[in-house]
């Protein structure tokens, strides 16, 4: 609740060192971060202006030299965004944040595709989501994000906000046939991870059912935490037919 908090963003804005500008903001996000109050003036829309006023100036640069700004913009909206939406006090939030996040889904950057949405995912996880996120929009921003093969954090991270996305809204018609061939990329690899990631994105869809043969596979060839989510879906594949499931 220092005064010289919300100072960090305007040394950032003034600084002519990108290096400089890069710090603050990290050290603005690791404060936010850590922090369990911050002054609610702290939070207008005035005071963090800066921040989003640099990220504006950043997108004209070449991507070399924006990226490292960019990135520390994106999680520092990010922190702030779930401080807004897991605080007791009501507080707004800036009002282009949503609009920041998908941009940064489709930016050159790997690290600022899975900053952005390891940010979404998080706020997916409080109530007031939706006040920020349109759930149609994200959907489609989501299903057209660009995974880095060299990041398989991104990869999780991706499919926890597909899991996330879908537990609060059914799964758009066109996006199905996607939906599908992940799921069943998930169950059929050697990673227990990813297929257990499999079963949590196939119920949040109620697809289970599509794939009974790949999860019966997966059932039959684990052992464990894996296995009992397994044949936790065959009892419910086969909630109504008892001789089947024998």
């Amino acid at each position: 609740n220092s005064i010289y908090f919300p100072q960090l963003l305007v040394l950032a804005k003034e600084s002519t060192s990108d290096s400089f500008t890069s710090g603050c903001i990290l050290l603005y996000a690791v404060i936010v971060n850590k922090t369990s109050e911050i002054n609610p003036d702290f939070l207008k829309e005035e005071v963090l202006a800066p921040l989003f006023e640099i990220y504006d100036a950043a997108k004209k640069k070449p991507i070399k030299q924006s990226s490292k700004i960019i990135r520390k913009i994106i999680i520092s909206v990010g922190e702030l965004a779930y401080f807004i939406a897991s605080s007791p006090v009501s507080i707004g939030f800036p009002k282009s944040t949503g609009e920041l996040f998908l941009e940064a889904l489709k930016s050159n950057d790997p690290c600022t595709r899975h900053y952005a949405i390891r940010s979404i995912s998080n706020i997916l996880t409080t109530t007031r989501y939706d006040e920020i996120l349109n759930l149609a929009k994200l959907e489609k921003a989501v299903n057209e994000f660009e995974n880095d093969d060299e990041q398989p954090n991104m990869f999780d991270t991706y499919v926890i906000c597909l899991v996330l996305i879908y537990t609060k809204k059914a799964v758009d018609e066109k996006y199905k046939s996607n939906i599908e061939d992940l799921i069943r990329k998930l169950l059929t690899t050697n990673s227990s991870t990813a297929r257990t990631m499999g079963i949590i994105l196939s119920a949040a869809t109620n697809t289970l059912s599509n794939f009974q043969s790949e999860l019966e596979s997966v059932n039959n060839n684990s052992i464990g935490e894996l296995k009992s989510k397994a044949l936790l879906t065959m009892c419910l594949i086969y909630e109504n037919d008892i001789k089947g499931f024998s």
